[in-house]
């Protein structure tokens, strides 16, 4: 589904949480997954990932295709100067059509695409600092929003496909609660912004805890999206173990099932992916 981002200084989502520093998560995640990826042989490099008709080749190679539009975005966001350059971009086709025009290159050449590409986007976000979420960058699906929200948008992306790869070669999954609070926080936003982007006009609030990690914040929808850290009252309520949360919001597991008349809350991100 081809999607018009929007652009400008009114984003459909603000993130008012408490985060740790994005960049330092960021980098943490995929640092890790440049190391799980060094240690793969010829044969697991061709196994199917849990990406239908993706390899593990072709997982690593979309993320560092991915790593190039976040340095530039987040590069030129802080230079003042946000970018325009998703406006009608499907995150069907675009994606995969990337990961074909690196068919030929071989897993050493894909990984060290990806460790490069990796270190740049930490230059990039050397200087944002601490969260920031006044300072405009584009993200995605939804368009302008703060460049902390981007960085956490690179954060969710990367987490998924790493697990993408390391369940399905067999491998242990990390499970770090800084990466999993803030991509819970951003799957449980970005489906009610992208629903914001394509003009509905729902209002509600969502209420989401695991307790596990520490998780406890509401999405409240406007109908665009702000994420405060604590509830509010006529919230619906979404709690649960993270990892399953975050999986289930994010088109990998069975999906989250709410009452009917609030199930719109969390299908804004399997929609956009039709």
């Amino acid at each position: 589904m081809k999607l018009s981002p929007h652009y400008g200084d009114s984003p459909v989502l603000r993130l008012m949480v408490e985060l740790p520093n994005p960049p330092d998560v960021v980098m943490g995640q995929r640092r890790r997954l440049g190391a799980i990826l060094e240690g793969l042989d010829a044969q697991q490099w061709g196994s199917m990932s849990r990406c239908a008709g993706w390899t593990v080749k072709d997982v690593v190679a979309h993320l560092s295709s991915t790593n190039q539009f976040w340095t530039y975005s987040i590069s030129r966001g802080l230079a003042g100067a946000p970018t325009r350059v998703l406006d009608g971009f499907d995150p069907v086709t675009g994606p995969a059509q990337l990961v074909s025009s690196s068919s030929s290159a071989s897993s050493g050449e894909v990984l060290e695409q990806f460790l490069s590409s990796t270190e740049a986007m930490a230059g990039a976000m050397g200087s944002s600092g601490s969260f920031d979420d006044a300072t405009i960058a584009e993200a995605p699906l939804i368009g302008h929003v703060g460049v902390g929200a981007v960085e956490l948008h690179a954060l969710w992306d990367s987490w998924i496909h790493e697990r993408d790869i390391v369940t399905a070669l067999g491998l242990s999954a990390h499970e770090e609660s800084d990466e999993l609070r803030s991509c819970l926080i951003y799957a449980s936003a970005l489906g009610p912004a992208i629903l914001a982007v394509m003009g509905s006009q729902h209002t509600g609030s969502l209420h989401v805890t695991a307790a596990a990690i520490g998780a406890d914040f509401v999405v409240a929808m406007r109908p665009n999206v702000t994420v405060i850290d604590h509830a509010t009252s006529e919230c619906v309520e979404l709690s649960g173990n993270a990892v399953e949360l975050i999986e289930n919001l994010s088109c990998r597991g069975a999906g989250v099932s709410l009452a009917l008349d609030h199930q719109w809350m969390v299908e804004g991100i399997s929609i956009a992916f039709q």
